[in-house]
């Protein structure tokens, strides 16, 4: 449930997700980060069971710009259905 965020030049490897946006996380930018390796997803779009702060619980209007996703166990990018 983050919201104008700035997460660059971060090395998240080795994990169970790479990075988990959720509970309606808004307007973050993430930028040139490396998400290697990692045991499910490279980056997790989640809704999350915490009643929302804002908008209904989905990740929205979140930037991604020049990241690495590669090598991850089971999708490099995983979005909320």
């Amino acid at each position: 449930d983050s919201h104008d965020n700035v997460v660059r030049d971060n090395v998240f490897v080795d994990n169970l997700d790479g990075l988990r946006l959720c509970v309606g996380a808004s307007g973050n930018e993430i930028e040139d980060n490396d998400l290697t390796g990692n045991a499910r997803y490279g980056i997790n779009f989640y809704v999350g069971t915490d009643p929302p702060t804002i908008n209904d619980g989905r990740p929205t209007a979140n930037v991604f710009t020049g990241n690495d996703i590669s090598n991850n166990g089971d999708l490099g990018v995983r979005g909320v259905r």
